[in-house]
C-alpha cells in the first residue's frame, strides 16, 4: 500500500514489461520525459514532491543489449535535472 503522506505523485515504470520488437528505448525515453514534465509542472507535485518508482523485475539481456551508452548518458542527464533542479 503507498501513502501519499510526504509526496503529491507517484510516478511508476515497469522496465521488465517492456517489449522491444513494439518500441524503441528512445520511444519508452520521450514517453517518460513528456510524463514527468507534465507531473512536474502540476501545483501538488511543486509542492509536495514527486516519488518515482523503477520496477526492473523481468528486465534481462534481451532489454540490456538495448540499451547503448548514448541512453545510458540522456538517463543520467536527465536524473540529473530532476534530482538537482532549484
Amino acid at each position: 500500500i503507498l501513502k501519499l503522506e510526504n509526496v503529491d505523485s507517484i510516478f511508476f515504470i515497469n522496465l521488465g514489461r517492456w517489449d522491444p520488437s513494439k518500441c524503441t528505448l528512445d520511444d519508452i525515453f520521450r514517453c517518460n520525459v513528456f510524463c514527468l514534465q507534465k507531473l512536474v509542472s502540476e501545483r501538488g507535485a511543486q509542492i509536495k514532491g514527486l516519488e518515482a518508482i523503477v520496477d526492473l523485475q523481468n528486465l534481462d539481456l534481451f532489454h540490456a543489449r538495448h540499451f547503448t551508452p548514448s541512453h545510458a548518458k540522456k538517463i543520467a542527464d536527465l536524473l540529473m535535472v530532476l534530482v538537482y533542479a532549484p
